[in-house]
């Protein structure tokens, strides 16, 4: 099943279409408040909660994907891939793409795997750039606190 919001209405940088850019943008924004929250994932959450999937929970009803069990499995320039669902959802791995300037969830399957760590996610999104501030303090922070 396909879901599918507008690339514009969340891309202040609407010439830059790139998954991993906005994303490194987002975590450079609100990397104070990740990390006084340890709120590792919260911006890559609810950048996409408005297309996440339904779901049918134990009982057969139809419910909102659950991030409480959330993996992301790889990261590109142009998608992200992740799998995620509550204890009692069915889990459903997906990938996050552009297409035709929207962004547009694809469901891959009823699997969940085991993906990268959080500072894994933010080597990925931040490419090399280990000299930006960002980066140094997430780095700090999962050295301190999570190694």
């Amino acid at each position: 099943m396909e879901h599918v919001i507008e690339w514009n209405s969340f891309n202040e940088n609407k010439n830059e279409l790139n998954i991993k850019s906005y994303l490194k943008d987002i975590y450079i924004k609100y990397v104070d408040y990740v990390i006084e929250n340890d709120a590792l994932w919260e911006p890559l959450w609810s950048t996409f909660e408005d297309i996440l999937p339904t779901v049918t929970d134990e009982d057969g009803d139809d419910e909102e994907l659950d991030l409480e069990n959330f993996e992301v499995l790889e990261v590109t320039e142009d998608e992200v891939v992740m799998c995620a669902g509550g204890d009692w959802q069915t889990p459903v791995e997906f990938e996050i793409s552009l297409k035709n300037n929207n962004i547009v969830l694809n469901e891959l399957s009823n699997e969940f795997d085991d993906g990268m760590s959080f500072f894994e996610f933010i080597v990925e999104i931040f490419d090399g750039d280990t000299k930006n501030i960002a980066y140094k303090k997430y780095e700090h922070y999962w050295k301190t606190t999570w190694e």
